[in-house]
């Protein structure tokens, strides 16, 4: 229990009105006295009208996973109790990690009825984050004192790419399940592997018209092809550290994987093999080609584990990103008492530097050197 910041006002205006009354007469200290005891009576009156601190059970759900983007939360109950008097409760949680700053969240609690409160969370880069401790707060019907409980919670949560574009885009690749079906179907104009000639009927596709056997047989002879399967797609992932630039409060790293992840599943349903392959300067993953709708899990997984690379590629560009320039302008109050010549020869050797660190795009010459 604490007093709250209008019973300190109370308090602290009253100190004024006691030092005039001194002043004024010595003999009525004691009437100044009682102005501090009236507010801490009306305290302690606040305190004993509150909801006992006993009686306070309240259950905290916390969700196993979370998807980029998406607004999940974090669900807290407030059970049924014998108190008769509403009661407003404010809610917060102690969140660590890349996510949208933690919400104040309020809400009265009736009698006999229990008090459900939803508090948002929402990430925004892949990895996990940490749900440490729930803070509740509640006030007495005057608002002179206050209760503040935490509740240890300690939860860790893996954050993944986002697979909600892949089920609404699953709902329209099924739609057209008709077109490929099972079976090996000839579709003229449909992929490109060949399938068989035929003799020419109007209507078919002048373009699919194969000149050197027609010449052979003497009559026209058209290609017929069908819709490819089995292709093996490797989605490369760049994961350098232009891709940490935000596009809607996520990363161009993050909507690549959300597209990708779209590919991988209507190509996976059309029987072809899906592998990943995440890059910068080096190789940072390889997933190999697998196939089946159930390796699908797989595949996400593998796109939650590419990494964020916060510096450029190569280790001579990582140490020009930490270090200092040679050239900034705190170094130009240096002594210029050496030779022209070796000025000339130390401005050649920390031009790359200079030009990784304030041109990013001349990161590849700078790397080669």
């Amino acid at each position: 229990m604490r007093p709250t910041a209008r019973t300190v006002l109370i308090f602290a205006a009253g100190i004024p009105l006691a030092l005039l009354i001194v002043i004024y007469n010595p003999a009525l200290w004691l009437l100044s006295l009682n102005y501090g005891i009236l507010v801490l009576l009306a305290a302690g009156t606040d305190l004993l009208l509150s909801f006992p601190p006993r009686l306070l059970d309240i259950q905290v759900s916390v969700p196993e996973r979370l998807h980029i983007g998406e607004r999940s939360t974090i669900n807290a109950t407030i059970s049924t109790t014998a108190w008769r008097r509403p009661t407003r409760f404010e809610l917060i949680v102690d969140q660590l990690g890349d996510l949208d700053q933690a919400q104040v969240v309020a809400g009265n609690l009736q009698p006999g009825a229990e008090l459900r409160i939803a508090l948002p969370i929402v990430p925004r880069r892949r990895g996990r984050v940490s749900i440490d401790r729930l803070w509740v707060r509640w006030r007495g019907p005057l608002g002179l004192c206050e209760y503040v409980r935490n509740i240890a919670l300690d939860r860790t949560i893996d954050v993944l790419p986002n697979v909600r574009g892949v089920q609404s885009a699953a709902l329209q690749f099924v739609a057209q399940e008709a077109l490929y079906g099972i079976k090996t179907q000839q579709q003229s104009g449909e992929g490109s592997e060949f399938e068989a000639l035929r003799e020419y009927t109007p209507g078919l596709d002048s373009r699919f018209i194969d000149w050197k056997h027609s010449a052979r047989h003497r009559k026209l002879l058209c290609k017929e092809f069908r819709t490819e399967r089995n292709h093996q797609i490797i989605m490369a992932f760049d994961t350098g550290y232009l891709m940490l630039e935000p596009v809607d409060a996520i990363t161009r790293l993050d909507h690549a994987i959300n597209a990708g992840l779209i590919l991988a599943w209507i190509s996976l349903h059309g029987g072809d093999l899906v592998g990943t392959y995440g890059f910068d300067a080096t190789v940072r993953q390889y997933l190999g080609p697998i196939r089946g709708i159930s390796s699908f899990a797989r595949i996400q997984r593998a796109t939650a584990e590419l990494g964020y690379q916060l510096y450029p590629g190569s280790r001579r560009a990582q140490r020009a990103a930490q270090a200092p320039c040679p050239r900034h302008p705190v170094h130009r109050f240096r002594r210029h008492d050496h030779r022209r010549a070796s000025h000339r020869k130390h401005a050649a050797d920390c031009e790359p530097t200079c030009c990784h660190v304030h041109h990013p795009a001349r990161l590849g010459a700078a790397a080669r050197r």
